[in-house]
């Protein structure tokens, strides 16, 4: 493969953490009387900053909460549960495979950066990134292009010389509207026909995808 540069995202992709996610915002819900489905969760919430996710919760289902009080506490049990998640299988042999090779690494998530710090550094995951960046760090989030951009410039390379790893909707739209090629490995939802058009491979698992570099 003609590629040195790697963007992965890491909420559902490199850590098996949108399912934690998921049961946060089922029980938060829960308290209002609100059932939300994992499907909803899936199609609304992932792979995106919070933000616009409490937004359509608020307005669809009139949430006794204002925006920033239901932000707040998701965010608070976010963090206080993100010694909870685990890496997948595959992910540090992946990343070791593409640093061994001499790629440069970026990590471009929608993750508060403490909560972020935590997961990485629980699983070992952050000294394979070059480096990291954050929703916060650019004016819109996924599906909008800017966070991949802004990590292809980290990087020091142009957008299209680099590949993305995504395992949202949202993340394989940004990677493609950024003009990078994305490799999807689906979570929660699996991608529709319109954005599996939009991906370059779909790969069911870290470690299928690394079979594929291996033999790229």
């Amino acid at each position: 493969m003609n590629k040195n540069a790697f963007i992965f995202d890491m909420d559902g992709l490199l850590t098996d953490s949108e399912i934690v996610s998921y049961a946060i915002f089922r029980d938060v819900l829960a308290e209002a009387g609100v059932k939300l489905t994992k499907q909803e969760y899936a199609t609304h919430c992932c792979g995106q900053p919070a933000e616009p996710s409490i937004h359509y919760l608020k307005e669809r289902y009139g949430l006794p909460w204002t925006e920033q009080e239901l932000a707040d506490k998701l965010h608070r049990l976010e963090f206080e549960r993100a010694g909870e998640i685990v890496a997948k299988p595959g992910a540090q042999e992946i990343l070791s495979y593409l640093k061994d090779q001499g790629s440069k690494l970026a990590l471009a998530t929608s993750s508060k950066v403490p909560r972020a710090e935590i997961i990485l550094t629980n699983n070992r995951l952050r000294d394979f990134f070059n480096e990291l960046t954050f929703s916060h760090e650019v004016k819109y989030g996924k599906p909008a292009p800017d966070i991949f951009l802004k990590a292809a410039s980290k990087l020091g390379e142009k957008p299209g010389e680099c590949v993305v790893f995504e395992d949202s909707e949202a993340g394989v739209r940004a990677a493609h509207a950024a003009g990078i090629p994305v490799i999807c490995i689906p979570d929660l939802k699996q991608p529709s026909d319109e954005v599996r058009a939009l991906a370059w491979r779909i790969e069911p698992s870290l470690l299928s995808a690394l079979e594929f570099l291996r033999q790229s």
